[in-house]
This record gives structure tokens, C-alpha cells and sequence, in this order.
């Protein structure tokens, strides 16, 4: 019921993620037993929230604890967060942004156009220490975290000269 609800709501960095436009929850592993004629002893329950620019952390990890105890009807749980990575939101004025689109306007490849992705990255702590970040990189998250993952010569040389340009003109 509670992802339900999530499905309702918007924030105003919504309109970035137009295929998943609220906080997604899913329940991604559960283990439990050793054997079919053995009442297990416990039941592990994993699950994966992806949170949206804007979000209180602090009211929707409530809400998950509200909603994980009224399921339980009392039967004792223990909840742990196993990681944590703030949405990072970047201003569309951001000078750091403007200035590397910049240095990055004679690499062919390279789109200076700004995006929203939906994948977790430590830039959220950065911006909560109050650090402007960027997320630049070469090759494509098409490739991440699977078999195989590569990233393109050419990419890391166009990656290369970009942050090169911008190193430059940083030192002027």
C-alpha cells in the first residue's frame, strides 16, 4: 500500500523522470527456511527505494517504518538501512555547469545538455556539504555495472581534452 501511495505523489524534480516520476519502492529479495517441513526461524525481507530531489529522508523512512510495523500486526522486526545516497538536484544557473559545457563545446561526442538520471552516485553527499557537482563522465551507463562494462577509447580521449579545457581556463 505504501508503494501504492508513492506512485501518487510528485515533487517538484518530477518532471525530470518522466517514465518513474515518484519514489519507486520494490521488494527485491526475501529469505527465509532451511526446508519445506521446517518452521523457519526468521525471514529477511530486502528492499529498494530510489529517492527523487526534494524528498524529506527523514519523513519517508517514518512512513517505511510505519508501514513495515502495521503489516507485522506487532511481531517484532528489525530495520536496516544497509545504504543511503542522497538525490543530488543541480540549480539549471549552476556556473560549474555552464563553464564545463563550455570547455566540452569542440568535443564532438559530448552533449552539454542537461540531464536527470536515475542511478545513485556520491554527489548527493557533496551537495549536503554544500559542494556544486557535476556528473561528467565518458562512456555510457548502458554498459555500467554489467558483464563486460567498457568505456570507448575514444571516449576517455574526449573526456581527456574536455576536462583538460575546463582545468585550463579554471587555472587562468
Amino acid at each position: 500500500s505504501l508503494r501504492l501511495e508513492l506512485e501518487t505523489e510528485r515533487l517538484p524534480s518530477s518532471v525530470w523522470f518522466p517514465e518513474v516520476p515518484f519514489q519507486s519502492l520494490n521488494v527485491a529479495t526475501i529469505h527465509g527456511g532451511s526446508a519445506i517441513n521446517i518452521v523457519p526461524d526468521r525471514c529477511a525481507v530486502g528492499f529498494g527505494v530510489r529517492l527523487l530531489p526534494g524528498v524529506d529522508v527523514t519523513a519517508l523512512l517514518d512512513r517505511i517504518r510505519d508501514a513495515v510495523s502495521s503489516s507485522l500486526g506487532g511481531f517484532p522486526y528489525g530495520l536496516e538501512i544497509l545504504s543511503l545516497s542522497p538525490p543530488m538536484e543541480l540549480p539549471e544557473a549552476s556556473t560549474l555547469f555552464a563553464e564545463l559545457s563550455a570547455s566540452c563545446e569542440s568535443c564532438d561526442s559530448t552533449s552539454t545538455d542537461p540531464a536527470a538520471v536515475s542511478f545513485a552516485t556520491d554527489a548527493g553527499w557533496f551537495q549536503e556539504l554544500d559542494m556544486e557537482c557535476v556528473l561528467y563522465g565518458p562512456g555510457s551507463i548502458k554498459v555500467a555495472h554489467r558483464p563486460n562494462e567498457f568505456v570507448p577509447r575514444a571516449d576517455l580521449n574526449v573526456a581527456r581534452e574536455a576536462l583538460g579545457g575546463f582545468i585550463q581556463q579554471q587555472l587562468l
